[in-house]
């Protein structure tokens, strides 16, 4: 029995496309085709991405000043190349807005086992459990330990400055390159942002 073949959207394939956002694997995935077959199409019909960079410089406004949304699809019949422009921003932003909300959370782990190192380094001693039973006893605070916590929040507070910067576009841009976090903070209070 000869197998039906199935229709693509191939418009609305490559909208998506054009944003410059998705790979074929994910393009194959919201759309049905192969990859294979959306690659072919695209070459066929010489498609471009040629929105992925105002799509970045619109999700950065929109970042910036921290609008409220409430676009969400991507039902994209019948649209301009400025409503393409606004959908691949909207979607840039959720995800930066979900990067943030993540940060928030290991900020609070961070801070937590700083508050909780710094505790056991003024009592000078550390509770430990005995080998062979469900029992503890408090002994003085080794200097290992100290070293080794001291390493562990250290570098995961540093690496957590990082993701943050980057998902606030801290250290974006090379018209920045050299700034202090300081030159930030004064441009954003120029702008009125702080």
């Amino acid at each position: 029995m000869k197998k039906k073949a199935r229709k693509f959207n191939w418009d609305a394939i490559e909208l998506d496309y054009r944003k410059g956002l998705f790979s074929f694997r994910v393009l194959a995935e919201m759309h049905g085709p192969s990859e294979s077959a959306i690659r072919k199409k695209a070459k066929q019909r010489d498609w471009k991405k040629d929105l992925h960079p105002e799509i970045k410089r619109r999700a950065q406004e929109k970042i910036s000043a921290q609008k409220v949304l409430g676009q969400t699809g991507l039902e994209a019949f019948g649209k301009t190349d400025e409503d393409l422009i606004e959908d691949g921003a909207d979607l840039i932003v959720r995800i930066i807005r979900g990067h943030r909300e993540q940060i928030q959370i290991y900020q609070e782990i961070v801070a937590g086992f700083g508050t909780r190192l710094k505790e056991q380094i003024a009592n000078k001693t550390i509770e430990v459990r005995i080998p062979g039973t469900s029992g503890k006893m408090e002994i003085d605070i080794p200097l290992d330990y100290v070293g080794k916590g001291l390493t562990s929040g250290v570098g995961a507070l540093e690496r957590l400055i990082k993701m943050e910067r980057q998902a606030f576009s801290v250290d974006s841009g090379d018209e920045n390159k050299g700034a202090t976090y300081e030159d930030y903070l004064e441009e954003m209070r120029q702008e009125g942002n702080i």
